[in-house]
């Protein structure tokens, strides 16, 4: 009871983009679970719905074209939009560095549209030191960034970002703020947990 708790279900763009769906197309209503997940939650799991904020942006490119994920910018609006619950009052200015230009995505796999790119963008912060170590316990692998260049040379781009899904990672900082976050997350989460780490000492990451 003395830990602050949130839940936040990310929706996606079949809600938040339903004005670029085909006329007639069978979409089940976000809006419904996300109540009904809210109605079965005590109040101590802090939910937060984020749909309004993706909903105000939902005419930029906050969700891939070719792809079920969210994109970097998507992510970022989510954090703005977390960092008061989260009681993360420094205000950090943040820089997109494009990464990729010709990203295709499990949608462009699944619907056979091959001529239809994304770009990945990378956030940095502006203006401060941000040094951290993050260990991979399945692969015992420890490196000193969240991104895996590598990565843009295989297929699935997204997984420049922490070089895709593990069971467990830990990201220990220079912060000395005694300031631990754990996230239980599914893949949409990797692009988002890069802007956590200037705030706190440790992250513990299960997915």
């Amino acid at each position: 009871p003395e830990l602050s708790v949130h839940s936040v279900f990310i929706p996606n763009a079949a809600y938040i983009c339903s004005d670029k769906l085909p006329f007639g197309a069978p979409v089940r209503s976000q809006e419904e679970d996300l109540n009904w997940l809210e109605s079965g939650l005590p109040e101590t799991a802090g939910f937060v719905d984020l749909s309004n904020t993706m909903l105000l942006h939902n005419t930029e490119d906050i969700y891939y074209r070719t792809d079920h994920h969210w994109t970097t910018l998507g992510a970022y609006y989510a954090f703005e939009a977390l960092r008061e619950p989260l009681g993360l009052e420094e205000d950090i200015t943040w820089v997109p560095h494009t990464v990729t230009n010709d990203f295709q995505g499990t949608l462009s796999s699944n619907s056979g549209v091959s001529n239809v790119y994304d770009s990945i963008d990378i956030y940095e912060p502006q203006d401060i030191e941000n040094n951290y170590v993050v260990s991979y316990d399945d692969t015992q692998e420890k490196t000193a960034t969240v991104y895996d260049m590598e990565a843009l040379d295989t297929k699935d781009k997204y997984t420049v970002f922490f070089g895709g899904n593990h069971s467990l990672i830990t990201i220990e900082t220079e912060n000395q703020n005694e300031r631990c976050l754990m996230v239980f997350k599914d893949s949409y989460a990797n692009c988002f947990i890069p802007f956590l780490t200037p705030y706190y000492e440790k992250i513990i990451i299960i997915d």
